[in-house]
């Protein structure tokens, strides 16, 4: 799993937000589960084993992926950071959303036209 993991947060550095997220939320749940069966009953191997495999599993992404990001810090920062500031007003343009209203409205609208719309008039017409 951590060798899995690391090969895609390697292909696509973003993927680490996701996995991190998923991660975090197994480790808080495994922590709780092991919190409240440790109170009731003498420890259950299941739990410490699992949380001691995820903190593994995490360890060995960070080992593998941390000379890379290292590496790479740059490139890292202009793109994901610095310079997604300029493009943001590009796109904006570019999909026609002028103000507040048509930002609200711009996923609704790209359901009904460009997904559901073919639906929705197929069944009109039988």
């Amino acid at each position: 799993m951590a060798l899995v993991a690391s090969y895609l947060i390697l292909l696509r550095f973003i993927t680490l937000v996701y996995l991190g997220a998923i991660g975090a939320v197994l480790l808080a749940v495994g922590a709780v589960l092991w919190l409240a069966q440790r109170q009731r009953t003498p420890i259950s191997a299941l739990p410490k084993q699992r949380i001691k495999n995820l903190r593994l599993a995490i360890t060995i992404v960070f080992v593998l992926c941390a000379p890379v990001f290292w590496h790479d810090r740059d490139p890292i920062r202009q793109y994901y950071f610095v310079g997604t500031q300029g493009e943001k007003s590009i796109r904006v343009k570019e999909s026609g959303v002028n103000g507040s209203l048509d930002s609200l409205l711009f996923y609704p609208r790209a359901v009904w036209n460009e997904h559901s719309a073919r639906i929705f008039a197929t069944r009109q017409l039988r």
